[in-house]
């Protein structure tokens, strides 16, 4: 269940992202949101991805160094307003629990395929991308 910041909520806030390292950078599309929206990056790196991320945000950084004060690398998220966080139904359960109070998105398993043939139109594949982003949306807001 997404948990909206509450109304007139003062910017910048402090965004825990837990990054999974089940796949390279996974991350760091959570990361780059929270950034571009304002907010200070508190990043939990999966011991998985710690250096590759690590080189990333050290890099993005460098390309725009305004993010250089928004971005903490942390072994905790107890200084976070709000949370970010994606993992398995097991895993969700254990951020419920801990990130439950404050504001959040939780992200679950979700699995899905689409085979394509290459004889696709234009029309099946606009059909194919509302599917996924209604797909998506569903899953962030639940």
């Amino acid at each position: 269940m997404v948990r909206p910041l509450p109304p007139g909520a003062h910017y910048p806030r402090k965004i825990g992202v837990v990054m999974a390292g089940n796949i390279p950078l996974v991350g760091f599309h959570d990361a780059l949101c929270v950034l571009l929206s304002g907010h200070i990056l508190l990043a939990k790196l999966s011991s998985e991805d710690t250096a590759l991320m690590t080189w990333i945000l050290e890099e993005l950084t460098r390309l725009e160094p305004r993010f250089t004060d928004h971005i903490q690398l942390v072994p905790r998220l107890n200084a976070a307003d709000a949370f970010i966080a994606t993992g398995s139904d097991n895993t969700a359960r254990y951020f419920e629990y801990y990130f439950g109070k404050k504001p959040n998105i939780i992200r679950r398993n979700r699995t899905s395929l689409a085979v394509l043939t290459g004889r696709e139109t234009n029309h099946d594949l606009g059909l194919l991308g509302k599917i996924f982003f209604a797909t998506t949306a569903w899953a962030a807001a639940t």
